[in-house]
Order: C-alpha cells, then sequence, then structure tokens
C-alpha cells in the first residue's frame, strides 16, 4: 500500500520563489503551512492587517496563483510517495488496539 503526502518543503520553496513577502505569508496563515494549524478568519484578518473584502480579494488571488504555479509542477516535485509493507500496517493496528 501506498501513502502520499505533500511536499512541504518544495511548496515552501515555490512560496518564497513566486510570491512577494505579504502574499506568501498570507497563505502560510490560511493553510497553516509551517504551524500546526491554519489560522482562524478573525486571526487571519489581524495577522495580516487586512478585513473584509480586501482579505478575501488577497486570499483568492494568492490562492489561484498558488494552484496554477502546482498545476505547472511535476508531480513528483510536489507529492511524496511512501510505501507501506504489510508489516507497518500490522504494526499500526497494533498501535491503534493498544490505544484502545
Amino acid at each position: 500500500m501506498e501513502q502520499t503526502s505533500l511536499n512541504w518543503e518544495r511548496i515552501e520553496e515555490i512560496l518564497r520563489e513566486s510570491f512577494r513577502k505579504e502574499e506568501a505569508q498570507l497563505l502560510r496563515y490560511y493553510y497553516g503551512i509551517s504551524m500546526e494549524e491554519p489560522l482562524s478568519e478573525k486571526e487571519l484578518a489581524k495577522a495580516v492587517g487586512k478585513r473584509g473584502k480586501k482579505l478575501a480579494e488577497a486570499l483568492d488571488k494568492a490562492k489561484g496563483r498558488l494552484f496554477r504555479l502546482l498545476k505547472e509542477e511535476e508531480i513528483e516535485e510536489i507529492l511524496l510517495f511512501e510505501s507501506k509493507t504489510p508489516q507497518d500496517e500490522m504494526k499500526g493496528e497494533t498501535e491503534s488496539a493498544e490505544t484502545l
């Protein structure tokens, strides 16, 4: 079985290379990149100093640009594929049973 996750290092690189500092930080806050979880709408507005329509417009513009850039990337660059062996799967089942 194969497990897939995003290559956050590559996404962070795209943010540094292709976005102004302000836009990159807005996306980091919104998606929770390099953080434990994304900020709430209120926290996001406070962090970037924009509210309402201005915040929504800036966010839509930055998200659209990020998605276009990600579409242009090679899939192998933005996704990490990890193989899980049957032994790893059994270990996971044992660990979850132990927590119950």
